[in-house]
């Protein structure tokens, strides 16, 4: 009967042990994945604080200008490319994480890429290149990306003086200011998104194209496309040039 209580108590301990090495497990990846989502929230409306800032920088501002009304990012007065970035700290640890994962378990990579959208972890990112001459901003390149309900969905555009010509073509119209068009994404989630061309010239409603619609980067749902995510871009058979 003693060997048997002592059994009895020893598998109890162990039962107990497990019950709470479970529900510490359980709170630690509740509140890792707390944090991941604070912290996810925290750098999309940074992100957009950045991106709503570059959209107010005009060609031809100084670089004390640039600084004032993007404080998120720093342009020197030095000739050159200055790049201005924003994504999630999570993303640093997911970035390498997948990175393994794409070498070693693709099958795992592209599940766990899948899930971690439906749970509010969002891929996304920000890139600005400012481009500065003889002390002025010279042209803006900026890409803005986000994993959608099921598609990559994104812009990049330009602000510089004169649209190239070999952009505009020898069937353009003379003269055109601003141009937008449709172009595949190519990454880890494929996409359609829109590439976008402006001039000292475009005119302020043309400029709106390029203002986001932020809760595409916090929604457990997605957003659907790229109009969803630029609700000001023109219906479909609007001109390429104009």
């Amino acid at each position: 009967m003693m060997k048997e209580a002592g059994k009895f108590r020893s598998s109890h301990r162990i039962a107990h042990w497990a019950a709470w090495a479970v529900l510490s497990l359980f709170v630690l990846a509740t509140v890792l994945y707390v944090s991941a989502l604070c912290d996810e929230h925290y750098q999309a409306h940074r992100a957009m604080r950045v991106y709503d800032q570059l959209l107010s920088v005009r060609i031809g501002d100084t670089f004390a200008e640039f600084d004032r009304k993007v404080p998120g990012c720093k342009a020197g007065e030095a000739d050159g490319e200055y790049i201005c970035f924003v994504i999630p700290v999570t993303e640093r640890i997911k970035g390498r994480l997948d990175w393994f994962l794409m070498l070693e378990q693709e099958e795992i990579y592209q599940w766990q890429m899948a899930q971690r959208q439906r749970i509010g972890l969002r891929d996304w990112s920000l890139v600005s290149r400012v481009t500065m001459l003889r002390g002025r901003v010279s042209e803006i390149n900026t890409q803005f990306f986000v994993v959608g309900r099921d598609q990559m969905l994104g812009c990049l555009w330009y602000v510089k003086p004169e649209l190239g010509r070999a952009r505009v073509g020898s069937n353009g119209p003379i003269g055109a200011s601003t141009s937008l068009d449709e172009t595949h994404i190519t990454s880890a989630w494929a996409g359609l998104g829109y590439r976008m061309e402006f001039t000292p010239r475009s005119e302020v409603r043309d400029l709106h194209m390029r203002e986001i619609n932020g809760s595409c980067l916090t929604s457990f749902k997605g957003c659907s496309d790229s109009r969803e995510l630029l609700p000001n871009v023109p219906p479909r058979g609007h001109p390429e040039f104009w």
